[in-house]
């Protein structure tokens, strides 16, 4: 037991010596007001999904906040929303599309002061199914997968800055 112990905190010191951290341990949450969620791409029947897969984001991970109580505000902008047929079968038909989304997030402080300004860009395949609904199913798949792995990387870059 005591050998465990003296491991552990043998382990410890070392990832801190280092500069490893777990993002977030010991660190004061950042909070943020959404003010505005915009869609500038050419797929305007997403609008209320983008929304509602934003908001669950940061919602889950307690970022989310009321305007008096944020640290942050933030206006979010969905600015590409391309799909692509990535994989042709002998017959012509997409096996495979490739779909690619790019949002523009831009956080400010309470003063005014901008604090991340930056445009994500994530693409994934998915599979085009053998009907429009399964066609359908899969792309709105792709789109909240999509959602959800550019908001990680905003959350992690915007609570390491």
């Amino acid at each position: 037991m005591k050998t465990r112990v003296i491991f552990l905190f043998a382990i410890t010191l070392l990832l801190n010596a280092c500069g490893y951290h777990i993002v977030g341990y010991g660190q004061e949450k950042k909070t943020i007001y959404i003010e505005s969620i915009r869609n500038t791409s050419t797929d305007l029947t997403i609008n209320n999904v983008m929304e509602q897969n934003i908001t669950r984001f940061m919602q889950n991970y307690g970022m989310l906040e009321a305007p008096d109580e944020a640290d942050y505000i933030a206006q979010i902008v969905l600015t590409q929303k391309s799909i692509t047929s990535a994989i042709v079968s002998s017959t012509q038909e997409a096996l495979t599309s490739n779909m690619q989304l790019t949002y523009h997030i831009v956080v400010r402080d309470k003063q005014g002061a901008i604090k991340y300004n930056r445009s994500l860009t994530r693409d994934q395949n998915f599979a085009t199914g053998a009907d429009i609904k399964s066609y359908q199913q899969s792309e709105q798949g792709a789109f909240d997968e999509l959602t959800k792995t550019i908001f990680t990387a905003f959350k992690y870059e915007f609570e390491t800055s």
